[in-house]
């Protein structure tokens, strides 16, 4: 019997936790959000539409968070986009599109 292989998750650096944790605890702040654990990520949601992952002990794409895309955004099929979360620089746009994705969870 073949066994199923799963999804490739790659592991977050330090630096990269560091940084989702902060993410974390901002966005818990925000009316609505919850947040929980899926797939070694923590989930982030509004009600019950969920609309981001971050790293935890695994990612979905290296070095970013993963934002739950708009309707009128990307092509057909693609529903995550990543956003870099190298450093601290990158804080500012990953709130952005946070805020963006918390907003079109309505």
């Amino acid at each position: 019997m073949a066994k199923s292989k799963r999804a490739a998750f790659a592991r977050p650096s330090e630096e990269v936790r560091r940084l989702a944790a902060l993410l974390a605890d901002e966005v818990q702040r925000w009316p609505g959000v919850r947040v929980g654990s899926m797939f070694g990520m923590t989930s982030v949601y509004r009600g019950k539409k969920i609309f981001a992952f971050l790293p935890k002990t695994r990612m979905l794409f290296a070095e970013a968070i993963a934002i739950k895309r708009n309707d009128a955004e990307g092509r057909p099929g693609e529903k995550w986009k990543s956003v870099e979360l190298q450093d601290e620089s990158g804080l500012r746009p990953a709130l952005a599109e946070l805020d963006k994705a918390y907003r079109a969870a309505k």
